[in-house]
């Protein structure tokens, strides 16, 4: 099994970026249910001690469990604070996300779980695009509740580290805090394979059995892996506008109706890359057909860098 703690950075990098194009996507679905621009950062990916993880949250908090069917077969977490998952329920019940205290309700719930499925799917989506292969998950579970119960459901209780990403996410100036996505570290190790194999790094890794794999000291990995990250396929999308419709304004829609979008002409359109706004840019006609003219590009960081 490959271990995160013995291999300097190259494969928390590998998982990192796995992690940073499928949240991207998941972003993407989350900003369309609250009508909000959503912002996830590039992610940072630590091996830790299953106690320092339940320290982080010792009160409930919204833990949903996400389990792979098909393509990839293990278990992981993603973990919410309980003040953001009732910030973005009140946003998709039309609300300002100004809230009180309080505890999350069940309505509550059930909106934040809909979203989650919807993130979910979304991160999937992704992972089949830069593994190349159909990738499945069962629905996600939603729960309020401790992250010590959720952690020993799935790594067990004799492991004592799992793989912890931290994503930085922000909702316009409604959020602004991490959401975590925990595994275990042998889900971990086959994802990060399976990404490996993919360009043809791990030397002979596909003709041996996951438990003759398992049993073998550490694989080494060359420093060349970062040179293949590259070749994974990214969409990229230009946003030019959004606008918001009541139900029965989108039932009346009938083909040749035109939609009116929030965006003035002349003004720049958002460039997305895996679902993470990248850059603006300025619409032009290239030929035949549309293009964008790149304004400014963001950092890596999240934050907006000059004018290129």
């Amino acid at each position: 099994m490959l271990e995160i703690g013995s291999l300097d950075d190259t494969l928390k990098d590998v998982i990192a970026e796995i992690g940073n194009i499928s949240m991207g996507s998941a972003a993407t679905a989350l900003s369309s249910l609250t009508s909000k621009e959503v912002r996830i950062t590039t992610p940072t990916v630590k091996m830790d001690p299953i106690e320092e993880i339940e320290a982080e949250y010792p009160v409930p908090a919204v833990v949903t469990r996400v389990c792979y069917t098909e393509g990839l077969v293990g278990e992981n977490l993603f973990v919410v604070s309980e003040r953001d998952a009732r910030v973005i329920a009140d946003l998709m019940m039309g609300g300002s996300g100004d809230i009180g205290e309080g505890e999350l309700g069940e309505i509550e719930l059930s909106a934040i779980s809909e979203a989650m499925n919807q993130m979910m799917g979304a991160a999937s989506t992704a992972m089949s695009t830069i593994l190349n292969r159909k990738v499945s998950i069962s629905p996600p579970d939603t729960q309020r509740r401790r992250l010590r119960d959720s952690l020993e459901s799935i790594v067990g209780i004799t492991e004592r580290h799992a793989v912890k990403i931290t994503f930085r996410m922000t909702i316009e100036d409604k959020v602004n805090s991490d959401i975590v996505q925990i595994m275990p570290l042998e889900f971990s190790s086959e994802l990060a394979r399976a990404m490996l194999e993919k360009f043809g790094v791990v030397d002979g890794a596909a003709d041996k059995a996951p438990a003759e794999r398992a049993a073998e000291a550490p694989v080494e990995i060359t420093r060349a892996v970062p040179a293949f990250i590259p070749d994974v396929p990214i969409e990229i999308t230009v946003r030019l506008g959004r606008t918001r419709l009541k139900v029965f304004e989108l039932e009346s829609l009938e083909g040749g109706d035109a939609i009116e979008l929030d965006a003035l002409e002349g003004q720049e359109a958002d460039v997305l890359c895996g679902g993470v706004e990248v850059a603006r840019g300025q619409v032009v006609v290239v030929g035949d057909r549309y293009g964008v003219k790149i304004t400014k590009i963001h950092g890596r960081d999240g934050n907006r860098g000059g004018g290129r």
